[in-house]
């Protein structure tokens, strides 16, 4: 939330995942009272427990019984802890190869898009879809948009580059921003069935017109795929708006190229 003052260091942190990750991470921001919170904001913060802000999840999956893991270890404040947790799920094999192809209308603003779920496995869950729309370096003027800082000159924090910046921070650019869940907080079922098959296919798709007031510049079109009962994201993705010129797939012992 661009009223929370601690909010800024959550992002820091994020920052530093997606350096040390580079391309392997999809970062996904939902705000909180102010002029960016999406409609689905409130549902996915009571359905997975939260508690105060920032607070970060990482593949919606619990660790030691929350969605939401401390982002601070000890009384280190520079310590990351969500780091080791995103390297965990990093190395952790795909149970899902996902897709996401997506064609979007600049002057109706009309947005079709269509999930892939090739199955690396069988799974005995209620697996869902969701589009996310992400916004992202929004900016505006005055109360809603102006973001807070509880770090400037505060003793123990001067590593973080927030520790150097004013209390209330004009002209801030908030980076991916969630606009919409296609889906709703937990998503659709689709074509998936119960269980979904070790090589099976499904697919969704989704369509919707654009709010007239978002950047179509700047618009970021991600897929994910959950479990409907554990809420965990199983697998996600950056759209694209054409097919790959190449494809290569193995299903060991064999191996195909389209």
């Amino acid at each position: 939330g661009a009223w929370c003052g601690w909010c800024v260091d959550g992002t820091y942190k994020l920052e530093q995942i997606l350096e040390e990750f580079p391309g392997r991470v999809i970062p996904v921001k939902l705000h909180n009272g102010d002029a960016m919170v999406p409609p689905v904001q409130g549902e996915i913060a009571s359905g997975l427990g939260l508690t105060g802000y920032p607070a970060g999840c990482i593949d919606r999956k619990k660790f030691n019984g929350s969605a939401f893991p401390d982002r601070i270890s000890g009384s280190d404040y520079s310590v990351n802890a969500w780091t080791p947790l995103v390297e965990g799920q990093l190395d952790a094999p795909a149970k899902i190869d996902i897709r996401l192809l997506y064609t979007l209308d600049p002057s109706t603003r009309e947005l079709k898009a269509t999930i892939s779920a090739l199955m690396l496995e069988t799974l005995a869950s209620d697996l869902t879809f969701n589009v996310y729309i992400i916004e992202d370096s929004c900016s505006g003027i005055g109360t809603g948009w102006d973001q807070h800082n509880y770090l400037n000159g505060r003793a123990g924090w001067e590593f973080n580059p927030y520790y150097n910046l004013p209390d209330l921070i004009t002209n801030y650019y908030h980076r991916f921003v969630v606009r919409d869940l296609l889906g709703g907080a937990w998503g659709v079922t689709g074509e998936f069935t119960n269980p979904a098959e070790s090589g099976s296919e499904y697919s969704h798709e989704f369509t919707t017109t654009l709010n007239p007031s978002w950047n179509l510049d700047r618009i970021q079109i991600v897929a994910s795929i959950s479990d409907k009962n554990t809420k965990e994201v199983i697998n996600c993705c950056y759209g694209s708006t054409k097919p790959p010129a190449l494809e290569i797939a193995s299903l060991s012992p064999e191996l195909g190229a389209v």
